[in-house]
């Protein structure tokens, strides 16, 4: 036998209405983040490639400057005006300046790196011990609740015994959740931090 409501003050309509709105936000929700990841984890290897080629870049002007250098020391030419060679000094100088600049921008990076992949490792081992502890203690106190269950269905505890033994557990099971999280986050910044490459 089929039943159905009269829908006079768009109860039904709003409940359909608001549990799209809910789903859509959640999928929005869930397309912002992974835009945010994909643009750090891009913006982080688009500057390390870009460091990479600076860095080529300066070393190539450096060789191609010495290079010249050399050949002004060792065979002078006549055709050169006598009032460049303070400007040709001049230009070396700034081109090694250059490399060296990029150079150091490209060690700082490197270092940057290494330095979150470590923080990150670290933060992972530590987050570790802390999920095994949390993971016994709340299959302790999910034991324990269970044993306070039995306990109340004999008649031996009061009800209080049960409720205190659920709440511990509950408390045990949301640590353990965010430590899971913890953990999961610290190995996101280690991926993040090394550009988007698995390792």
């Amino acid at each position: 036998m089929a039943t159905y409501e009269l829908d006079l003050f768009g109860r039904i309509s709003n409940l359909k209405t608001e549990a799209l709105e809910q789903y859509l936000a959640s999928v929005q929700g869930r397309r912002a983040l992974e835009i945010i990841l994909i643009s750090d984890i891009a913006n982080a290897y688009i500057t390390l490639t870009a460091d990479t080629r600076r860095l080529k870049l300066a070393r190539d002007t450096l060789a191609n400057q010495l290079e010249a250098y050399q050949t002004w020391q060792f065979i002078p030419s006549l055709t050169l005006p006598i009032f460049n060679a303070g400007r040709n000094r001049a230009n070396l100088e700034i081109s090694e300046t250059d490399q060296k600049i990029a150079l150091a921008e490209y060690e700082l990076s490197i270092q940057r790196v290494f330095r979150e992949v470590a923080d990150s490792l670290a933060e992972i081992a530590y987050t570790s011990d802390q999920l095994d502890a949390q993971r016994s203690l709340a299959a302790a106190t999910n034991s324990s609740y269970e044993l306070a269950k039995l306990r109340y269905a004999q008649g031996i505890d009061g009800y209080l015994q049960v409720l205190d033994a659920q709440r511990s557990n509950y408390l045990a099971q949301q640590n353990l959740v965010q430590y899971e999280l913890g953990k999961i986050s610290a190995e996101l910044k280690i991926y993040k931090a090394l550009g988007g490459k698995e390792s």
